[in-house]
């Protein structure tokens, strides 16, 4: 889990700005919300303009050129250094618990594809480091990397992804780090449950045709129904093959419609909800930033769901303006921060 964050110079964070997601609180409530001294489920409330959003685009940053699967992350081109800073370089610091390991890996970038300097600590242990204003020298400190070239190519977008592309590195506690580091990355997911099933960010989702087709060949059309009810929405469900392919309907007494051509915006919210809590189910995400989670949820309704996602396994941090919802019957309150003048 990510145990601490820091972004400076990043869209409008222009000073450091510190996220501390550990606490050592003896609530004896909600237990499930912290992990070894680690918060694994975290809510953070803010104001428009405070920079809920840049938040989580900033802590998914690193997926950009640390993940080895195709990822999906917002072009920042005309808006990735903050606007006020004078400074050339966006930095970013995170502290991991990975299996009873630290991790910290710090770097900085440019602009969103060009990295500038890059470390890797691994059980207070320099695993990798490499900084492109003083030399494009490397230092690897890794078991099985001795044969790889330290003088890097400016076409190598990260050290971290050049080692484990080309280096055999050996059965060893700080090469396990590094693979966990690199396997907890790859999971790692921005999205927002609105009305569009693109406002994410992270590792390609399984490649359907639609989302109709995804629900019916991964996780079932009756299982979207049963999820559905437990939130006071009772429809029937069926599927049908239509001329964009396998479409979900919504039956009615005397016909079938098209189901997203007639769900309110709340209800197109749940669905998407419900793949992505399927996919944190099914330990395909591992870190969760869920941006304005609660948007077009009734506030009785948002706390349930809060309290669903705070039974999973993987790290979550929802996003919300309502603060009637941060409450000792949703989570604790050593899990609960405010984002307010970039702090």
């Amino acid at each position: 889990m990510i145990t601490h964050f820091s972004v400076k110079n990043f869209r409008c964070f222009n000073d450091w700005t510190h996220f501390t997601l550990t606490s050592d609180k003896k609530y004896t409530f909600n237990d499930n919300a912290v992990n070894n001294n680690a918060i694994q489920h975290a809510m953070l409330f803010g104001e428009n303009g405070e920079g809920k959003s840049n938040l989580g685009l900033a802590m998914l940053e690193l997926i950009n050129h640390i993940s080895q699967k195709k990822v999906k992350y917002p072009e920042l081109n005309h808006s990735f250094l903050n606007a006020d800073s004078d400074e050339s370089v966006a930095e970013f610091r995170f502290t991991f618990n990975l299996d009873d390991s630290e991790v910290v890996y710090e770097y900085g970038k440019s602009a969103s594809r060009d990295i500038v300097y890059e470390s890797l600590v691994i059980d207070h242990q320099l695993a990798l480091k490499w900084d492109k204003r003083e030399s494009n020298r490397a230092l690897i400190e890794l078991d099985g990397a001795d044969s790889l070239n330290t003088q890097i190519s400016e076409n190598v977008t990260s050290l971290v992804t050049y080692v484990l592309n080309n280096a055999s590195l050996l059965d060893t506690q700080k090469n396990a780090g590094l693979l966990n580091f690199s396997q907890f990355v790859d999971k790692m997911a921005f999205f927002k449950t609105m009305s569009s099933v693109n406002q994410f960010a992270g590792a390609y989702p399984t490649q359907y045709q639609n989302i109709s087709q995804q629900i019916i060949e991964e996780y079932g059309v009756d299982n979207l129904q049963r999820f559905l009810s437990e939130f006071g929405i009772d429809v029937t469900l069926t599927s049908y093959t239509g001329a964009e392919g396998q479409k979900i309907a919504q039956v009615s007494k005397n016909k079938q419609l098209d189901f997203f051509s007639i769900a309110s915006s709340g209800t197109f919210a749940l669905v998407i909800l419900f793949v992505w809590l399927k996919k944190m189910e099914n330990g395909e995400v591992s870190f969760a930033y869920i941006d304005e989670f609660d948007a077009f949820y009734h506030h009785k309704l948002a706390k349930k769901i809060a309290r669903q996602i705070s039974q999973l396994s993987v790290q979550t941090i929802l996003s919300t303006h309502n603060t009637s919802i941060m409450s000792n019957s949703t989570l604790r309150p050593d899990c609960y921060f405010e984002l307010k003048n970039k702090q």
